[in-house]
């Protein structure tokens, strides 16, 4: 997906740590003559984003404890076999992780952050968990993988082409501090490599590759913070119980600059603007409306389901100049999401293009408005109910409330999986005005109350009420006058309006064809030459005009208003074929070896003499119908056909092995905006390495688009690793 493209070759500035490795004397011992190997280590990082000096703000403090162990269930050498099976390997690596930050601070504590991603141990099942098989007699030539594991496909660093086999999980980290092993989420995958040999002239070293996997998205959950797979909707969004009753309430606190809120790994928001989430469109009549999404998930969060089942066939060999090559085909569901939209669950579906309302949903949502506050928390119990539905998923049954007016009717619902519309109480209601119908407004804590003047004290929390500044609401108080009857809009500055509707999160199957190629130039050059190419076939593109938090924005003179026929008919699930490409070289040599030889300083002389490791990558993207698409309020936009992309870095070890430095330089040639990354290992004893890192997003840091390099641009990164091998 361009999205996901985009986000990830953010490390193409960590295209240098994609090759990360720990020197071999680190890592593993051998037990039981040579059958088995272990490898155990605990680590600790500490993680700050920052945007300057005076804004340093401590986001990690995770410890982890791993270790990798593998053993010859059947020993080598002694002609030992179990049937046509002379070679039995078993692989487990076992990863437990906790991030203690977030139970020390109070800020990161109070917030319903997915507790899951900061587990200890890692996950129900061991990070990694298969076995190796080799065959004896007619099948000596098969090989097989089974079990947990990482499957990759590709040439390209961190450019997610061909390498799509595993989904990737940044809920811990971002682009900081760990290997691209790390980032990988390993899958159920059976696996076998049949080798062919010399097939052809042009086909030498032969073979075919082929793997299946019951569940290429597991795990998957509205509120897990994996890019491929999250809308996270708000900082704070529950069910609590009301101090003094038996009845529970909502908590929805979104009343706040959303830079302030997110998760400090947080990928993806719905929104354009950093304010504005969810996003508030204009009503037809001047008045304006947000959204409470029900987020929904397009696959079973099972670890078997085939409902996103995934399957995958390569040939590869050598051909002319002892260039190596593979040709690939996938079939799974995407990697980059986009959403549907249920819109006939609120919209009129008969009447497309007028924004019309189905008359139930209509109907309720006015019986709503006029029930009591028997519970005493400010917010009509009809209300009440509105919202306790959408934060839990629940349809409403019925147009009418138990011991209320109805004045439009109790009888059952008829729109299927209907919504709800959330109005305004207003002032002067049963409420006493005390609560916006707006999901801006916190649930059971009424501070945002109409007309309350600069400075004025809410008596019941003793400080002054929320005074409603620009970067804080939803919109800019002003008359706006693309309104129909042009008007100036309540001094609140709060929505007047709030829906509530599926959005189911979309992974469209797609077919992905590819080949990648890698030439060593030993003659002329020295480089070794790389070249991947990828067409996918489906991948989602949301047209924002049509998008979920945008159905009604109103512009005068133009038409439709609402969903249009299209809409309904497709449940604005947009899509477009996606060709990837990258051309890179890789060079391996000493900066200055005969002027380093000459220079005392023992540092100095191993920068200049030993090697260093340079990669330089040209990344493009061609998004067949990126004109379909045409703002930043969905996070899979993408602007323009051509994305290209470049990348350079530098790696290798020096002191002995002791000291390794890896600097990348990404630059989005779209946005005229680079990022820098700078990384030092260091051992200080043979078993105990530091790690410090920076990630500097430069000239972007008011920038609104959703690009990669535009994204983190005010959350500059450093970090500091220390990990202990204990094996």
């Amino acid at each position: 997906m361009g999205s996901k493209r985009r986000l990830l070759v953010i490390g193409g500035c960590v295209a240098a740590a994609a090759i990360s490795f720990v020197p071999p004397t680190h890592a593993s011992q051998s037990f039981d003559n040579q059958r088995g190997d272990i490898a155990a280590r605990v680590s600790m990082q500490n993680t700050f984003q920052h945007n300057n000096a005076s804004s340093i703000n401590w986001v990690q403090m995770r410890n982890e404890v791993r270790f990798d162990l593998r053993y010859d269930l059947i020993e080598q050498g002694k002609g030992q076999t179990f049937g046509p099976v002379n070679a039995l390997k078993f692989n487990i690596l076992w990863r437990g992780r906790y991030d203690t930050v977030y139970d020390a601070r109070g800020a990161y504590r109070d917030r319903d952050y997915n507790r899951g991603n900061f587990q200890f141990p890692e996950g129900k099942t061991p990070r990694e968990l298969f076995f190796d098989i080799g065959f004896g007699g007619a099948l000596k030539d098969l090989s097989l993988r089974i079990g947990k594991q990482q499957v990759v496909w590709g040439e390209a660093d961190l450019f997610r082409s061909l390498d799509v086999v595993n989904p990737l999980d940044l809920t811990q980290s971002g682009f900081v501090g760990e290997d691209f092993a790390d980032f990988r989420r390993p899958l159920w995958i059976a696996k076998g490599l049949y080798t062919l040999g010399d097939v052809a002239s042009f086909w030498n070293e032969a073979g075919i590759e082929t793997f299946f996997s019951p569940n290429a998205r597991p795990f998957v959950n509205q509120d897990n913070l994996l890019v491929q797979q999250t809308y996270k909707i708000g900082s704070n969004q529950g069910i609590i119980p009301i101090p003094g009753n038996e009845q529970y309430g909502g908590t929805r606190w979104v009343a706040t600059n959303f830079r302030q809120v997110r998760h400090p790994w947080e990928f993806l928001r719905v929104g354009a603007k950093k304010s504005d989430s969810p996003a508030v469109p204009m009503n037809p009549g001047g008045t304006h409306s947000d959204f409470m999404y029900r987020i929904k998930n397009d696959v079973s969060n099972s670890e078997v389901a085939l409902s996103s089942m995934m399957a995958g066939v390569r040939l590869l060999g050598t051909t002319y100049g002892n260039a190596y090559f593979t040709l690939n085909y996938l079939f799974k569901r995407t990697d980059g999401s986009t959403s549907e939209v249920g819109f006939s669950q609120i919209f009129d579906n008969t009447k497309p293009g007028t924004g019309s309302l189905q008359p139930d949903v209509l109907a309720r949502a006015v019986n709503a408005l006029g029930t009591p506050d028997l519970n005493g928390n400010g917010i009509p119990d009809g209300q009440e109910e509105q919202l306790i539905n959408c934060i839990r998923s629940a349809y409403p049954k019925s147009k009418g409330f138990a011991g209320s007016a109805n004045p439009l009717g109790a009888g059952p619902m008829t729109t299927d999986h209907a919504g709800e519309l959330i109005l305004d109480p207003g002032t002067g209601n049963a409420s006493n005005g005390d609560w916006h119908g707006s999901v801006y407004s916190p649930i059971g804590q009424p501070v945002l109350q109409t007309g309350v003047q600069n400075n004025a004290i809410n008596p019941a929390t003793g400080r002054p009420f929320n005074q409603l500044k620009s970067d804080n609401v939803s919109y800019t108080v002003k008359t706006d006058p693309r309104a129909v009857n042009p008007i100036a809009q309540d001094p609140d500055g709060l929505v007047h309006s709030s829906a509530c509707l599926d959005v189911p999160v979309q992974h469209n199957w797609t077919h992905i064809v590819g080949g990648t190629m890698t030439y060593n130039d030993y003659e002329y050059t020295g480089l070794v030459f790389r070249l991947e190419q990828s067409l996918s076939s489906k991948e989602g593109r949301q047209d924002s005009p049509s998008s979920a938090g945008r159905l009604l924005e109103y512009q005068a003179g133009k038409s439709p208003i609402g969903p249009t026929a299209r809409d309904f008919a497709t449940r604005a699930n947009r899509y477009t074929q996606v060709w990837r490409s990258m051309v890179g070289f890789d060079y391996l040599r000493a900066i200055a070896p005969q002027f380093g030889h000459s220079v005392g300083n023992p540092l100095l002389h191993s920068l200049l003499t030993d090697q260093w490791f340079f990669t330089f990558q040209f990344l493009n993207q061609y998004d067949a119908h990126a004109d379909h698409v045409n703002s930043s309020a969905s996070f899979t936009n993408r602007f323009q056909h051509f994305n290209p992309f470049f990348t350079v870095s530098g790696s290798g070890f020096f002191m002995n092995q002791r000291l390794r430095p890896t600097w990348a330089v990404a630059l989005d040639t779209n946005q005229m905006t680079p990022l820098v990354f700078a990384q030092i290992q260091y051992f200080l004893t043979p078993k105990l390495e530091m790690r410090l890192g920076e990630v500097l997003y430069l000239g972007s840091s008011h920038a609104e688009d959703n690009g990669g390099l535009f994204y983190y641009a005010d959350r500059d990164t450093f970090y500091a690793r220390f990990t202990y091998y204990l094996a």
